[in-house]
């Protein structure tokens, strides 16, 4: 019976086949796993996929191009299946995988030149496959450790990111480690020992045509649990048997090999951000002091009070969030820059507790970013600022106060110029105040030379008036008289001097 059976099953095959599918398959150059040669598809993936053919009856369809364009067309459904794509959780939203991993793989970085980690790729020209996972794994990779590298990106395949290397368009290449390793030397490029991202190397298909990859997986399941089957010997062939076999005491040596690579790594990428940090202290610190220059260059020759607080308030203020207020002796003050709209003399600024906290104590006082006295200066549109308030001291008087508010905290450096600037202006405040008082002592004492030389005039005037008539009438007295007339005259006489002595000191004054 059953010879009988099985006779009858093999008629109806003959008289009814079985229909082959159809399937379309994506190919593009990445040997040995997968590629295009002399009009023949091959590679690991594409022996692996013609025996699940044979077995289920399948018609395969090549289609080569290069990954990107495949990775398109996967995606609308233009081919069934793209051999070769590294699984992970960002493509399931768009694509299907195979359960069933074929091979592991990762990225590898070559260049013509020496480079010893990720870090030597700063200022770089890297160029990667469009839409390749090692490529934007780098990428990534070079964000998280602040490297700033230029990204040439190839709609080709690794042959030719490993072309611009060697064509000199890029400094270095991102390619798969199976694919370096074979055609590095063909390009005149070498691996580096920049290795990242581990990923599993599947099947793919578009969504909802999954059941050519249920298919896939019964196949590899099959395989990959029995030693010597076709999948072993499709890995020997492409890859070789010395590729599989990793020795059981090289783990630990990567381990350690991989710690102190870490290790090596964020010592160069802390020195290497160690060192942009002192450049932008250094820049910012010169910024200042270049600022520091001009407004003591502005001191030099400003001989207004209230043009040294507007030019040091402007020059300030393109750099920083900056008021200059300098206080008159009459209560007033002038106040230049980011001021308060209710803010007009020095009481005023004394209401804020940040300004006669600084006034009172004469010392620099610091308010970190949340931490500015409520209803005080700034303290609305500045909480979230760092505050610094500079008395300008002269003496034991405070002339005013240079108010700094700033996004980011201000270098020791820069508080220390500040504090600088601050006891230049408040000299300067007192130069121009000694310079009006000088000035205006010299007014009163031209008026009083004038009135000198008017009164010996009046006095002279009726003296010479009475000695006349003193001498026509009173000729008994004339001699008494006389002789007061000539003492009257000689104090004169010493007035004229002191007269002759305040218009000598008059005009040294002027010259200082």
């Amino acid at each position: 019976m059953t010879k009988t059976y099985l006779a009858l099953l093999l008629l109806l095959l003959l008289v009814f086949p079985v229909s082959a599918r159809d399937v379309t398959v994506g190919v593009y150059n990445n040997s040995p796993l997968v590629f295009y040669e002399n009009g023949q598809a091959k590679g690991l993936f594409i022996d692996i996929l013609e025996d699940v053919a044979r077995i289920e009856g399948w018609r395969l369809h090549y289609v080569a191009a290069p990954f990107p364009e495949l990775m398109s067309a996967l995606e609308k459904g233009e081919i069934d299946i793209l051999p070769d794509v590294a699984y992970s959780e960002e493509r399931l939203d768009s694509i299907s995988f195979n359960n069933e991993t074929v091979l592991s793989n990762w990225g590898v970085v070559c260049s013509r030149e020496q480079l010893d980690s990720i870090l030597d790729l700063d200022g770089l020209t890297v160029a990667g496959v469009r839409e390749d996972i090692y490529f934007e794994s780098l990428r990534e990779l070079a964000v998280a450790f602040n490297i700033r590298c230029t990204f040439l990106e190839v709609d080709g395949d690794y042959g030719d990111v490993l072309a611009a290397v060697r064509d000199g368009r890029a400094d270095a290449g991102v390619v798969s480690r199976l694919y370096g390793e074979l055609h590095a030397k063909d390009y005149n490029t070498k691996l580096t020992p920049i290795v990242f991202s581990p990923v599993e190397l599947r099947f793919a298909s578009p969504k909802g045509n999954e059941e050519l990859l249920t298919s896939i997986d019964a196949y590899l399941s099959e395989m990959k649990g029995v030693r010597g089957s076709a999948y072993y010997t499709y890995l020997d062939k492409w890859i070789g048997e010395e590729e599989r076999k990793v020795p059981k005491w090289i783990y630990p040596i990567l381990a350690l090999l991989a710690i102190i690579s870490l290790f090596g790594i964020y010592r160069e990428f802390y020195l290497k951000r160690e060192l942009r940090r002192k450049e932008e202290e250094l820049y910012r610190a010169h910024t200042l002091l270049m600022r520091v220059s001009r407004i003591n260059e502005i001191m030099l020759r400003e001989r207004d009070l209230e043009s040294l607080a507007t030019m040091s308030a402007s020059v300030l203020g393109d750099y920083l969030n900056t008021m200059v207020a300098i206080f008159r002796r009459n209560g007033d003050a002038i106040i230049r820059g980011n001021v308060p709209h209710n803010v007009r003399g020095v009481e005023d600024l004394l209401g804020y507790r940040c300004i006669r906290r600084a006034v009172e104590s004469r010392r620099m006082t610091y308010f970190p970013p949340g931490t500015h006295p409520e209803e005080c200066i700034h303290s609305k549109d500045g909480k979230e600022l760092h505050s610094y308030v500079f008395p300008l001291t002269y003496g034991d008087d405070v002339k005013g106060i240079l108010f700094i508010q700033s996004e980011f905290r201000l270098l020791s450096q820069e508080v220390k110029l500040l504090r600088v600037l601050a006891e230049d202006i408040a000299f300067a405040i007192h130069s121009i105040e000694m310079e009006s008082e000088k000035d205006a002592m010299l007014e009163r004492l031209e008026r009083n030379i004038g009135d000198m030389m008017a009164l010996v005039d009046r006095i002279k005037n009726p003296l010479s008036i009475i000695r006349g008539y003193s001498e026509m009438f009173c000729r008994d007295a004339y001699e008494k008289i006389d002789e007061q007339i000539e003492r009257i005259l000689d104090i004169v006489r010493r007035v004229e001097r002191s007269w002759r002595e305040s218009e000598g000191l008059k005009e040294k004054l002027k010259k200082f």
